[in-house]
């Protein structure tokens, strides 16, 4: 096999392994989260339980969930934004039979059928062109509530999953899925509701339902370990035949600030580092070195990342008289290994960055317009003086793409050599201090 063959295996098979764009559906590439898997099995065991994942976006809640249902009687729903308590039910109710699906010849729109039900009446294209009509059978709207769902589903032995919660904006939907999770609780009904969302608790996501916290079990996803980004990074290296050297795994976690979503990114572009390697001929072939990672490692992740994560931070930055002043202070808190940076903080690390005494005069319009929406609304402000980044993966980017547009012009030079490593970064900030701003 030439290089050339060689190189395009090793892309592909890293595909399988590496999935940052998709959610993990295969058990053996999926890492870490034994703890919250122990968990979700045991509650699902327990008569009267039901889950609610949740956690920041790029966490992995959705693959927890099909790991979680792997194997099991299970249907997952993906919420939209216009869906409401009966169009989600009517899914569930045509997944275990509830609807008969007939093929007849019958009048077009609806038909009044048994008592409590509705027929509607769906076209298609026959042999030879002749319509034929399809109807399924299904609770009339009035009669499709809380309890009829519960009568329903109570001796089916099965996981209902919603995906994507948060979308729903509907309250009375809501209010009607707590009052389900009760019934089937109260009832000892064999199915049960899994709900996964984007939310800091289950108040973000299910309401001021207080009445069923005692049937939920809550499974909070924070970002993943140190050893559990190891784990992701190195779970293709028996497969692909290649090992990823100390340092590329160290920046990895730094890097990704612990979301599983840019370890397998970082770790894919690693590897089609290695493979355009192979078709240059440049070795070793069987290593990730630190050269895989940067450049190539960083611009590969920059050009697969979110669209929106991108455009947000080319907002955010943009100056029309060209001062780095916006990027700076991003610079300054994708850094600052805290979720929430001070603001004396942040104008320290950045008269660091500019190597002079940015006075308070100066700052205080940039920092206080990065919260608004004329740059994104890249910052929130959560309390006096304190900020975080409004989309917490946000500050992964911002470590990427400040690892990708200015090594040496601003960071490197600032150092006095090549090296990356955000460790080496925060220690070359915190150094030497500038003298201490004044107004602070």
């Amino acid at each position: 096999m030439n290089n050339h063959k060689l190189a395009k295996l090793l892309k592909a098979r890293s595909l399988e392994i590496y999935t940052p764009s998709s959610p993990i559906n295969n058990e053996t590439f999926f890492q870490g989260r034994k703890r919250e898997l122990k968990c979700i099995t045991e509650n699902l065991s327990m008569a009267g339980k039901h889950i609610i994942i949740f956690g920041d976006r790029g966490v992995g809640k959705t693959s927890l969930l099909n790991i979680a249902t792997k194997n099991k009687n299970s249907f997952i729903y993906r919420c939209s934004t216009g869906d409401n308590f009966k169009t989600i039910f009517l899914e569930f109710l045509k997944n275990i039979g509830a609807h008969k699906i007939e093929s007849k010849s019958v009048r077009r729109g609806s038909v009044k059928g048994k008592a409590g039900v509705n027929v509607k009446v769906l076209s298609i294209e026959g042999e030879k062109g002749r319509t034929l009509e399809i109807e399924y059978r299904g609770a009339a709207e009035q009669k499709l509530t809380p309890h009829f769902i519960t009568a329903a589903f109570q001796d089916k032995d099965i996981i209902l999953a919603l995906d994507e919660f948060e979308r729903l904006n509907n309250p009375k939907t809501k209010k009607m899925l707590a009052e389900v999770i009760k019934k089937f609780s109260d009832a000892g009904a064999k199915t049960k509701i899994m709900i996964v969302g984007i939310g800091d608790s289950i108040m973000d996501l299910i309401g001021e339902h207080k009445s069923i916290v005692r049937n939920i079990q809550q499974v909070k996803l924070d970002r993943l370990s140190e050893e559990e980004i190891v784990s992701i990074a190195r779970s293709g290296e028996k497969i692909l035949k290649i090992t990823f050297e100390k340092e590329v795994i160290e920046m990895i976690i730094d890097y990704s600030d612990r979301f599983p979503h840019f370890a397998h990114l970082l770790s894919l572009g690693c590897i089609d580092s290695v493979a355009n390697r192979i078709e240059r001929e440049e070795g070793p072939f069987d290593k990730v070195t630190a050269g895989d990672f940067f450049p190539h490692a960083l611009d590969y992740a920059v050009g697969m990342i979110e669209e929106s994560l991108g455009n947000n931070y080319l907002k955010a930055i943009r100056s029309e008289q060209g001062s780095p002043i916006f990027k700076h202070i991003l610079w300054a808190c994708a850094l600052d290994v805290r979720t929430e940076v001070h603001i004396k903080d942040i104008r320290i690390a950045v008269c660091r960055l500019q190597k002079r005494n940015v006075k308070k005069a100066e700052f205080v319009y940039p920092s206080g317009t990065l919260v608004k929406e004329k740059r994104s609304k890249i910052l929130r402000k959560t309390s006096r003086g304190y900020y975080k980044f409004s989309n917490p993966m946000m500050k992964a980017y911002v470590r990427i793409a400040l690892g990708k547009d200015n090594p040496h012009a601003e960071i490197n030079g600032y150092l006095g050599k090549a090296d990356m490593r955000l460790k080496t970064i925060r220690a070359a900030l915190k150094l030497q201090k500038p003298d201490a701003p004044t107004g602070a």
